[in-house]
C-alpha cells in the first residue's frame, strides 16, 4: 500500500470513529460506550478486510497496529462532552458531513484497494460498497436507529455512484486512457477523492432537495 493510501486509510478510521462516537453521544450514550463504539466502527473495514484473501506480502498485523491509534483518537474526539456543548447548534450538519465523508472515503478507498489486490472490477465494486456501508449499519443498529441504508433513499445509492466513478477512473488508468494528466506516483488517491467528492455532491443535492 502506497503512502498516500495509508494516509487515506488513517483518515477513514478517524472519520468513521468520530461519526459513530458523535452519534452515540447525541443519542445520550456515555463517553466510554461512545468511544468503544467509535473504535469498533473505525476498525470495522480493516477487520472485515482481514477475512479476505490477500497477497503474501500484506502485513495485516502491522496495518491493524497502524490504524488502531487513529481510530481511537477519532472516537475520543467525536465523543468529547466539551465538543458536544460547543457544537450543539451545528450537530445535525456536523454529523451529516462526518458521516458522508466517512462513507465516501471508505467506499472509494476500498474500490482502489481491491483492484490493487487483483480482484475483478465487479468484485471490487461489490465488496467496496459492502465494506463502505457496514460501519454505518453497525452504528445505527447498535444505537437503536433505523439504519440510514434503508431509511434514506440516496445513502446507499450515493455510495454506489461514487464507487463506480472511482472504479471507472481506475479501469481507464489501467487501460492507458486516464481521464487526468497525473504523475505515475499516487494517481489512485486522486481517483478516490474524485469519487468521494461526487458522492458528497449527490448527498448534499438530495438533502437540499429534501429527498
Amino acid at each position: 500500500m502506497s503512502q498516500e493510501l495509508l494516509y487515506l486509510d488513517a483518515a477513514v478510521c478517524i472519520l468513521l470513529a468520530a461519526a459513530a462516537a458523535f452519534r452515540a453521544r447525541l443519542a445520550g450514550g456515555h463517553l466510554a460506550g461512545a468511544v468503544l463504539l467509535g473504535l469498533l466502527c473505525g476498525l470495522c473495514p480493516l477487520l472485515l478486510r482481514m477475512c479476505l484473501p490477500a497477497p503474501p506480502d500484506q502485513n495485516w498485523d502491522w496495518l491493524l497496529a497502524h490504524s488502531a491509534p487513529w481510530a481511537l483518537g477519532g472516537a475520543v474526539v467525536g465523543g468529547l462532552p466539551l465538543q458536544m456543548a460547543m457544537l450543539r447548534q451545528y450537530e445535525d450538519n456536523l454529523y451529516f458531513w462526518l458521516d458522508s465523508l466517512a462513507l465516501g472515503l471508505n467506499t472509494c478507498l476500498h474500490v482502489v484497494l481491491f483492484c490493487l489486490l487483483g480482484w475483478s472490477p465487479l468484485c471490487a465494486l461489490v465488496l467496496a460498497v459492502l465494506l463502505g456501508l457496514a460501519p454505518g449499519l453497525i452504528r445505527d443498529v447498535t444505537l437503536g436507529y433505523v439504519a440510514a441504508l434503508v431509511e434514506e433513499n440516496w445513502y446507499g445509492m450515493a455510495a454506489v455512484l461514487g464507487a463506480m466513478l472511482t472504479l471507472l477512473c481506475v479501469v481507464l488508468d489501467a487501460a492507458g486512457l486516464s481521464p487526468l494528466e497525473l504523475s505515475s506516483r499516487g494517481p489512485e488517491a486522486v481517483y478516490i477523492l474524485l469519487g468521494t467528492a461526487a458522492m458528497l455532491g449527490i448527498r448534499a443535492w438530495r438533502r437540499r432537495a429534501g429527498l
